[in-house]
């Protein structure tokens, strides 16, 4: 997980929802010298776990999270709810868009068929 706000709030939300154990890396804003949209976390990430650009798919519902994935040459899935300064995530121009996360199971399903 890639978010702009604070790293010591983010694992606590994560577990509050029970989601926390489907993260292997949580990045706060403050772990690194630059937010997004710099590419710096997913630089960060494609390194660790050596991947290429191309394996790697940012899922996100803000501007930021879109240039992000561009900036690091990653496919982009841009949820068409969140907190976007008011402005529709189409308008970013994600590789894909979406009303529920629950459609980027076809993507990815999709692209491991092809592979």
């Amino acid at each position: 997980m890639v978010t702009n706000k604070p790293s010591k709030f983010v694992p606590d939300v994560l577990a509050k929802h029970g989601i926390d154990g489907f993260f292997s890396d949580v990045i706060g804003g403050d772990t690194f010298a630059e937010k997004k949209p710099n590419p710096m976390a997913l630089n960060w990430l494609l390194e660790k776990h050596q991947c290429d650009p191309r394996e790697m798919m940012m899922v996100g519902d803000s501007k930021n999270d879109i240039l992000a994935a561009k900036n690091a040459g990653c496919q982009s899935f841009g949820l068409t709810y969140g907190y976007n300064h008011g402005e529709p995530i189409s308008a970013s121009n994600p590789d894909h868009v979406a009303d529920n996360v629950s459609a980027l199971l076809d993507i990815v399903q999709v692209g491991a068929e092809t592979e």
